[in-house]
């Protein structure tokens, strides 16, 4: 009897983790900073201070009484206006000469202030607070923070290509066309922040009042 042999996967994708982080190697770079960014969060409020703990505790207590009271176009409103700061700083940093080490912080501190609050709705309220940040957290935090991901990369690409032309031994090159697709890239990251706001208020709308704290 002829044996026969059966690939359960083909030759032709086989996994090359080199190849992988090659073409990845940038944007996995920026997923890690904004996941530390998390566990920091996590941390610092899990070993904060009591002045520190009755800040945030203000802080939430505040963000509550407003979300509670306000409409829908204010709650989407809001929401941008608050997640619009890191992609702005993002694009700023893109065009500085010097912004490549800057980029890196902007994910982190997004992990960071989302660490924070999770942290906290877990240590103090539990499986209600484990609820809450599934419903009016997440959603939103992990669409806007991906957005902002991708921005921090592009940011990182255009601020290495100006300091490779500042350099003495650089070959003229147009840039131009360059900057001319950054804008337009980030002018599509403004819609989709504008779209993880919505997001953010259809949920809130549907969720908020089941929460009270």
């Amino acid at each position: 009897m002829k044996r026969t042999n059966i690939k359960v996967f083909p030759k032709s994708t086989n996994f090359r983790p080199g190849v992988f982080f090659k073409r990845h190697g940038q944007l996995l770079l920026f997923v890690s900073l904004f996941l530390f960014g998390i566990l920091m969060g996590s941390i610092v409020v899990k070993n904060a201070p009591a002045s520190l703990s009755s800040g945030i505790e203000s802080m939430f207590r505040d963000y509550m009484s407003a979300r509670s009271g306000q409409g829908f176009f204010v709650t989407l409103l809001n929401s941008f206006v608050s997640t619009m700061p890191f992609l702005l700083c993002a694009f700023f940093m893109g065009i500085f000469v010097l912004g490549v080490p800057c980029t890196f912080g902007v994910p982190l501190f997004r992990g960071l202030g989302l660490g924070v609050i999770s942290g906290y709705l877990y240590a103090n309220f539990g499986l209600k607070g484990v609820g809450f940040t599934a419903l009016l957290i997440v959603p939103h935090g992990l669409f806007s923070s991906f957005i902002i991901i991708l921005a921090s990369k592009e940011a990182f690409a255009m601020s290495s290509k100006l300091f490779s032309v500042v350099l003495p031994s650089a070959k003229e090159t147009r840039l131009w066309s360059s900057l001319h697709m950054y804008i337009i890239r980030f002018i599509v990251f403004m819609g989709l922040i504008l779209a993880s706001s919505l997001l953010d208020a259809v949920m809130a709308a549907a969720f908020m009042r089941f929460f009270t704290f």
